[in-house]
């Protein structure tokens, strides 16, 4: 069994139904370079497991092809489906890649050494020559943009989410400070 070979083959069976605003080309593209950007970060880094890199690569954006919205999590339900179809059971690797899947976007913290690679790969990817190159194509720098933007509108998100909790911390402080004096 060639697990990172198989994953690759799925997301391509995958892509083939999917509903995502990105072309199945742009997701295949951005993931193959996702892999070869972790892979030389992964080099870096001492008792990395590769090969939950490759898979989880390859994997990382496979709820696109349900929901671009919620793709993290569906990409996890759709990971565990498809370890479970080829009977594949390290759950210490499983877990791994999920924790790639699950915490690869800016506003999440990934709990391994593995998901925190692959989450740097992912935004290394956009300067990966093969991602420029794809840009450069007809419809290739608008699904670049699309993708930099949801992920610019996360960010904003997350950080008007911390402004709102600093603000309401700092009232709350104040009011109870008040009190007790």
């Amino acid at each position: 069994m060639n697990i990172e070979r198989d994953a690759e083959f799925f997301l391509d069976k995958k892509l083939n139904h999917s509903r995502s605003i990105f072309s199945p080309s742009f997701i295949k593209i951005h993931s193959k370079c996702v892999k070869e950007m972790a892979l030389k970060l992964a080099f870096l880094r001492v008792l990395v497991n590769h090969k939950v890199i490759k898979v989880a690569s390859w994997l990382h954006d496979i709820g696109r092809v349900e929901n671009d919205e919620n793709h993290k999590i569906i990409g996890v339900d759709i990971a565990e489906e498809w370890f479970k179809s080829i009977n594949f059971k390290k759950k210490r690797f499983i877990k791994k890649v999920n924790d790639c899947i699950l915490y690869h976007g800016r506003e999440d913290i990934p709990k391994t050494k593995e998901g925190k690679i692959i989450r740097i790969a992912d935004k290394l990817s956009f300067i990966h020559p093969q991602m420029l190159e794809y840009a450069q194509q007809k419809n290739g720098i608008s699904e670049v943009k699309e993708y930099i933007k949801t992920a610019q509108d996360i960010d904003r998100l997350s950080l008007r989410a911390k402004i709102l909790r600093w603000v309401y911390i700092k009232r709350a402080k104040t009011k109870y400070h008040t009190n007790d004096t």
